[in-house]
């Protein structure tokens, strides 16, 4: 065997060992990850000075010290040895047991970094944190290479309990609402049906009144502070709607107008008569009639005048059920949250807010009515206090209900709710205006305009023809309830949404676009048509038959129109 042979044997068994020592390693590895034991996640609760110290006292004359394994300097001396005096600034001479002397860096911010070579020799010096893991409070060491911060979440093993590292998972928990700061450890928080005192936790000197904040599996640390702002009553859609836009409802836009646009546009004369801004308007009225968009050209219109660009953080839309929690307190703490935020924006944008209730009746019914488990006898009072709360028009409040009736009466008494405005449904002739605003941007069949369409609509709608009850009475004989008694704008957005529908698949098997026409938009009414008539009318008709009740002998529904 020549000597290339030999050398090719000793590569061939190099690159052997070096194939069989990755694989032990591999091995190990994996033996290790199935025999290590479970790590268990605690929550810091607080830790001892000697800790948040340590740094400090290491410079201290006469502390017992080592050389960190991570030091650069690690090799010069494996002993124990005693912090001495040193001239030089972030730097301490160190003696060892064994007689070598020299100097170190303390962790001094601006010395190199804040590099730091030394570690106690004792793990006691390191301190003790306290942890909280599975309900039960514990005292343990912190680890010697890990900085651990009150609220932080780590690993500890489960046999000891000892912090072994800073989870970097963050461990998820329930939402409460910070009522007080009661100093730098502790805070009282509006916790599902209580209210609890919980650690401060990282978060100790950033925390105030009202701020959402994440509690930890055991509702005792604060491990995330959410802030004031909740999404969910932010609106998202484009809240540009002018006056204008919305179709009808003449008298009511003008009433709107003068309650919130004069106060502002002319506050010197409004000062001059001791009058102050409206502080809360009532919509009341049939379901689908514009209630809403009523509610988004006031916002529109108070963010012109003071010149603002914050519309959409402006209106803050809230549908009553929202608010309502099966634990007590957290209704309440979302109301005050909700005026909290509306002031927060008068201080920003220099106009008040508008905080639009929809179905208000869901929250502010009548005290001892029997709704919502009765929880309207906490939140109807939290409500009040925060509108008497509400100096200088910090917020506009707008409730928005089709039960009007069943509203808690210290809710809509003047001085609270100024306006109360009925919100009816179209008539033939503001339905023209309704239907000329939505056929506007839709193309329509040569011959025809937009006018014509929309005088088409509302004839449709309110053909005498399209009759969906009879009511048989003594003294009038037999009157028909009709399409045209529940139509609402809704439903007239829905008719121009299937007439467009309808042109459109024609359209598709025609392989060219033709465009609406007359008979695209009353097949639409015949489906609206249709669709409604099976449905319960029972409020409606109740609301038709009101003046003659008595007078009616029976109802009778038609399961078709008449000719």
């Amino acid at each position: 065997m020549n000597e290339q042979e030999i050398q090719e044997q000793v590569q061939s068994l190099r690159t052997a060992l070096e194939q069989a020592k990755a694989k032990l390693l591999e091995q190990k590895e994996m033996l290790e990850q199935l025999t290590s034991p479970p790590f268990a996640y605690a929550t810091v609760v607080a830790i001892s000075e000697t800790r948040a110290d340590r740094l400090a006292n290491l410079a201290d004359p006469g502390t017992r010290v080592r050389l960190r394994r991570d030091s650069k300097f690690a090799s010069q001396n494996k002993g124990v040895g005693t912090v001495k005096k040193c001239q030089y600034s972030g730097w301490m001479t160190v003696k060892f047991d064994d007689g070598y002397s020299n100097h170190y860096r303390i962790g001094i911010k601006d010395v190199e970094g804040g590099a730091c070579d030394l570690e106690f020799a004792d793990i006691q010096s390191f301190g003790t944190a306290v942890i909280v893991v599975k309900g039960e409070f514990l005292e343990v060491l912190l680890p010697k290479d890990r900085e651990v911060k009150p609220g932080d979440t780590v690993k500890v093993v489960t046999e000891t309990m000892q912090i072994v590292d800073v989870a970097s998972v963050q461990v998820s928990g329930n939402i409460g609402y910070l009522r007080r700061v009661i100093d730098e450890t502790f805070s009282e928080v509006d916790y599902e049906s209580s209210v609890r005192v919980v650690f401060n936790g990282k978060f100790a000197g950033s925390l105030e009144k009202g701020d959402r904040v994440v509690l930890d599996g055991t509702a005792t640390v604060i491990i995330r502070n959410l802030g004031k702002e909740d999404e969910r009553f932010s609106f998202t859609a484009e809240t540009n709607i002018t006056w204008n836009e919305i179709g009808g409802l003449t008298e009511a836009k003008q009433q709107m107008i003068e309650a919130v646009e004069l106060p502002h546009k002319n506050p010197e004369i409004f000062r001059f008569y001791g009058k102050r801004p409206v502080k809360g308007i009532l919509l009341y009225g049939p379901p689908g009639c514009g209630k809403t968009m009523l509610g988004k050209a006031t916002t529109t219109a108070l963010a012109r005048i003071y010149n603002g660009d914050g519309a959409s953080a402006g209106f803050i839309y809230i549908k009553g059920p929202e608010i309502l929690d099966r634990f007590v307190g957290v209704a309440e703490a979302t109301v005050r949250q909700i005026f909290a935020r509306a002031r927060k924006h008068k201080e920003t944008h220099g106009y008040p807010a508008v905080v639009f209730i929809d179905e208000a009746d869901a929250i502010l019914a009548k005290r001892g009515s029997g709704i919502s488990s009765d929880m309207e006898r906490t939140i109807v009072p939290m409500f009040l206090t925060e509108m008497d709360g509400l100096e200088d028009s910090g917020a506009l409040v707008i409730l928005a209900t089709n039960r009007w009736d069943i509203l808690d009466p210290a809710v809509v008494r003047d001085g609270r709710i100024d306006r109360k405005i009925k919100i009816d449904r179209p008539t033939a002739e503001s339905a023209i205006e309704i239907f000329r605003l939505n056929l506007k941007q839709v193309p329509l069949n040569n011959g025809y305009s937009h006018e014509e369409l929309a005088k088409l609509g509302s004839d449709e709608v309110f053909a005498s023809r399209r009759v969906l009850y009879q009511i048989r009475t003594n003294s009038n004989g037999m009157l028909n309830f009709t399409l045209g008694n529940i139509v609402n704008g809704g439903m007239i957005v829905s008719v121009v949404d299937q007439a467009t529908s309808i042109a459109l698949h024609r359209d598709l098997s025609k392989k060219k676009p033709e465009g609406l026409c007359k008979d695209d938009l009353v097949a639409a009414v015949d489906a609206v048509e249709r669709q409604n008539r099976d449905l319960n009318c029972t409020d409606d008709l109740a609301e038709f038959v009101h003046d003659f009740r008595e007078d009616v002998v029976g109802i009778q529904r038609l399961r078709q129109a008449t000719a």
